[in-house]
């Protein structure tokens, strides 16, 4: 497949794979709860591959956030660039987090705490009002590096993103992982790519594996790390935990090779294999449909979860069955009440 004809094929499968990951961090944080209360139980090791087959969702919206964004020069200028962002995330955000603090604040939640400017900035990007808005301090991050990766020669700019993938990826994932885990020292983050630094080289990945066409036996590798990475974060996170009667994340970390190769597959297999079944105009219509609704359900769904054990119970305490029942629930939530608001003139900039 030429990559002309996969660029113009593109966004149905980013769509269904925006959906997808969408569902996969509500899944993520419905789940938290029975994954950070550790106990040597099927419950609990459930909660653990569950996990595992949802983290990728977080490094594939940068990756999708690369793929989309980093040629926007060739469609309008940096001015609107930046304009779009700001509409579209920056005051989403801002919001979402100052709308709910006043009114915790009103309601005495933070009780004597003085209403001060570095204590609204505090609380606001240090996203200690949602927790889940993490997301949004590095995706800034990468906005404001994709204008200077979208100045690079095209004619240039394949060998670059390759270099600083590589070359990233090795200080970033794996010199990391190895240290720890065969030479048992600590690993100096300063050794890190600063080009490709943080979840910039997801973005970078992205837009590499959109538009670079992969033959058959190298899709099939990827997949084949996809599934290895799941088998180390989940099974590894299990052996460890109970080796050491605890918790450990060795191999839960965004920045880490089990979650890359994971990531990877994911966007390969949305590209190639799920792509070839999205045909009717029906179904795309749905799609794109859908995927315009999951900035609103990212944003609302912590807010839902948070009441959800007000009437069912902590989820720590539960079994998958239950808290499948709240991941569907609390998506369908999220999607009506996005779309209420979308409906309401007005409110727009609430959710765009």
């Amino acid at each position: 497949m030429g990559r002309e004809k996969i660029h113009q094929q593109y966004q149905v499968w980013i769509s269904l794979l925006n959906i997808l990951a969408c569902i996969a961090v509500v899944t993520m944080h419905c789940n938290g709860s029975a994954f950070w209360n550790y106990a040597d139980n099927w419950n609990w090791k459930l909660a653990v591959i569950v996990g595992a087959m949802a983290d990728w969702a977080v490094p594939v919206f940068f990756m999708i956030s690369g793929a989309n964004l980093i040629n926007y020069i060739s469609h309008y200028s940096t001015k609107i660039y930046v304009k779009k962002r700001v509409m579209k995330t920056l005051v989403p955000f801002l919001l979402w987090s100052v709308i709910p603090l006043i009114y915790y604040f009103a309601r005495g939640k933070y009780g004597t705490q003085p209403f001060t400017i570095s204590w609204i900035l505090d609380m606001v990007f240090n996203t200690k009002i949602n927790e889940t808005y993490w997301f949004f301090i590095p995706l800034f991050s990468i906005y404001t590096c994709i204008p200077v990766l979208s100045f690079i020669d095209k004619a240039k700019q394949r060998d670059v993103f390759c270099y600083l993938a590589l070359v990233g990826g090795v200080t970033i994932f794996f010199l990391p992982l190895f240290s720890q885990m065969v030479l048992k020292i600590p690993y100096n983050n300063f050794f890190r790519m600063p080009m490709a630094g943080g979840f910039l080289i997801y973005a970078i990945l992205g837009y590499l594996l959109k538009t670079e066409p992969l033959s058959y036996k190298s899709r099939l590798v990827i997949y084949a790390l996809g599934i290895t990475g799941f088998l180390i974060q989940s099974f590894g996170t299990i052996y460890l935990s109970v080796m050491h009667d605890s918790l450990r994340r060795d191999f839960q970390e965004g920045l880490g090779i089990p979650v890359l190769f994971e990531s990877m597959a994911i966007f390969i297999l949305f590209k190639y294999e799920i792509n070839c079944w999205i045909k009717r105009p029906r179904l795309v219509a749905i799609v794109s449909k859908l995927s315009s609704y999951s900035f609103g359900v990212y944003l609302l769904h912590l807010w839902i979860i948070r009441k959800l054990p007000q009437h069912i119970g902590d989820f720590g305490n539960k079994e998958w069955p239950w808290i499948f029942s709240a991941v569907i629930f609390t998506y369908i939530i999220s999607l009506c009440l996005t779309w209420i608001i979308k409906k309401i003139p007005g409110l727009r900039a609430i959710i765009p």
